[in-house]
């Protein structure tokens, strides 16, 4: 693993966390897999492979590692109006990206299991269009709770809205320069 000095992305704060927390969940991941399959483990020297590119992206930063904001000429060369993929944590990621990919349209199922504590679960719904009967047209895909679509909402990749009646979620113009930021850099696979 090695960190990119000149990357000036990797100067902002937010970027930067969500690389080593990215470098972080290989490291973890490895070791579970490598555990599963029986095969040699050298975690310790994973971290500390991590930690000597942290240190030294931070000297070649000139210390400048740490700070919150960074100067104008340090911004990272991206469109204004998206975020970075990595800074999205990687539960809601991973679902945000399936709604953008799949075109799901997505509904709030109130009440969908009167059983459970949260009850209310956001359903994510296929449009088949004109390639199946009216009645077939909606097919659901996936169901997800509040909480869990919660940090894309609070992101402002995602904003509620009431249509005919329902709360829908809609993705928002920084939710499409994001997934666009992310196509370009090969964060996400181009849909089929």
């Amino acid at each position: 693993m090695a960190f990119d000095a000149n990357n000036p992305a990797l100067r902002d704060q937010q970027t930067r966390k969500g690389e080593f927390r990215e470098a972080a969940r290989d490291i973890v991941w490895k070791d579970r897999d490598s555990r599963k399959f029986g095969q040699s483990v050298d975690t310790g020297g994973a971290i500390a492979r991590a930690l000597e590119a942290a240190y030294k992206l931070g000297v070649a930063h000139g210390g400048n590692a740490g700070a919150s904001e960074p100067s104008g000429s340090d911004l990272p060369a991206a469109p204004a109006e998206s975020i970075a993929w990595n800074t999205i944590p990687p539960r809601p990621r991973a679902i945000f990206e399936r709604i953008l990919s799949f075109k799901w349209i997505v509904l709030l199922a109130p009440n969908a299991a009167p059983w459970q504590k949260q009850s209310d679960r956001w359903a994510c719904y296929w449009d088949w269009g004109d390639r199946k009967p009216e009645d077939q047209r909606y097919e659901l895909a996936d169901t997800f709770s509040r909480a869990t679509l919660a940090p894309i909402v609070r992101l402002g990749l995602m904003t509620e809205l009431e249509a005919d009646g329902r709360t829908v979620l809609e993705p928002t113009q920084l939710a499409v320069a994001t997934w666009a930021r992310a196509l370009a850099a090969g964060h996400v696979r181009e849909p089929n």
